[in-house]
């Protein structure tokens, strides 16, 4: 009696997981389809349009929004894969995020509108980061995002009366920069290359190569060795995570 009902519990435990896969898959599918989308209306998501989205119905207001929300909620379960390979093929080929060779990203980690965000060969996003790809942000080779690393790309204009957006350009990373663990970076700034920006630092203008900024708001404390050598793209990272 006993084996025939761990037997019938087995069986129903087989085919719960295929009906988990199969929803998976066809979300997979779904997502990729609306990424191919949005790219094609150059990044305005499903629940905005160039025409006031206030004329819309009520029924395609509420779809747009559910449907559109669809890759974030792609991204969110992605980062806690336990596998760097299956997340980076998500990344890469669902999301159109820009990976490059021998990039390394830990878990946990929120991309907002991924298909506009650029991270070059060996570069190492942290675990905990959160990247606002919506005006695009691009990070160079060899970049280190320690843990909890927060970059926007837009933000609310206080000075709006209808709480508007801001109209800054993206974010710029270049090679070789080290950023500490939870810093934030605002809107429209460039790091330069080799520079340093100092743990729990909050950036809002541009950081000059090889400089080391810290504090809030960041400011220059010191300088870098301009001879950088290293390839993180070589280090080991932690499987798994």
């Amino acid at each position: 009696m006993m084996f025939d009902t761990i037997i019938k519990l087995t069986n129903n435990i087989i085919v719960l997981i295929f009906i988990v896969y199969i929803i998976w898959i066809l979300y997979i599918g779904i997502c990729s389809v609306l990424v191919a989308q949005i790219k094609k209306r150059k990044g305005i998501p499903f629940h905005t349009s160039e025409t006031n989205p206030v004329n819309y119905s009520l029924l395609r207001r509420f779809i747009n929004r559910y449907i559109g929300s669809c890759p974030r909620v792609m991204v969110y379960y992605t980062s806690r894969i336990p596998s760097h390979n299956i997340r980076k093929f998500i990344y890469r080929n669902i999301l159109q995020l820009k990976l490059g060779r021998n990039s390394i990203i830990y878990y946990g980690c929120e991309f907002r509108d991924p298909w506009n965000i650029s991270i070059m060969a060996g570069s190492i996003i942290g675990d905990q980061c959160i990247i606002d790809g919506r005006t695009g942000v691009t990070i160079g080779k060899n970049v280190n995002l320690s843990t909890g690393v927060w970059i926007w790309s837009l933000q609310h204009d206080y000075k709006s009366p209808l709480f508007g957006l801001s109209s800054k350009a993206g974010v710029t990373i270049e090679d070789y920069a080290w950023i500490g663990p939870r810093t934030i970076i605002l809107p429209g700034v460039t790091i330069g290359e080799g520079a340093v920006v100092a743990a729990g630092a909050v950036v809002s203008k541009d950081v000059p190569p090889y400089s080391l900024v810290g504090g809030i708001p960041a400011k220059k404390i010191g300088e870098r060795t301009i001879n950088l050598k290293y390839d993180l793209g070589d280090s080991e990272y932690v499987p798994y995570l």
